[in-house]
């Protein structure tokens, strides 16, 4: 028997379904763990936000001399909005290694956060906020 695409994708679902059924059955479903990046305009700052971790790396993506900086902000209610939390910058240029922060954030908050040029005193050309849970 021929498989086809669709054959396929239909086993596929099926299989990944079953789990899921059975997770809701026996309530061993696991939370999901948000992950997600950000990127400035011309891409040269590259911000990653990990969930699972609550790791931050900021990438700097371009030769052009000026550092890169990663912004994470908490949400803090209505009636208090955004606050800036977190920070980590980059200053090892396109050749160097990205920097990466360890946080240690409330689980379950919601966070958000953007890519830029500069550093946590002085920053521009950011990305727009990318919004995720911790």
């Amino acid at each position: 028997m021929r498989r086809t695409a669709k054959w396929s994708i239909a086993i596929g679902a099926a299989a990944a379904a079953v789990p899921m059924a059975v997770g809701l059955v026996t309530g061993a479903v696991t939370p999901a763990s948000a992950s997600g990046a950000a990127c400035n305009p011309g891409c040269s700052a590259y911000a990653e936000f990990a969930s699972d971790g609550e790791i931050l790396t900021i990438h700097d993506y371009a030769s052009d001399g000026y550092p890169t900086v990663a912004l994470l902000e908490l949400y803090d209610g209505p009636a208090n909005g955004w606050d800036l939390a977190e920070t980590v910058e980059d200053h090892n240029g396109y050749d160097g290694a990205a920097v990466s922060k360890n946080l240690s954030l409330p689980e379950g908050r919601q966070v958000r956060y953007r890519a830029c040029l500069g550093t946590s005193a002085d920053y521009w050309s950011c990305s727009s906020y990318r919004t995720d849970t911790a």
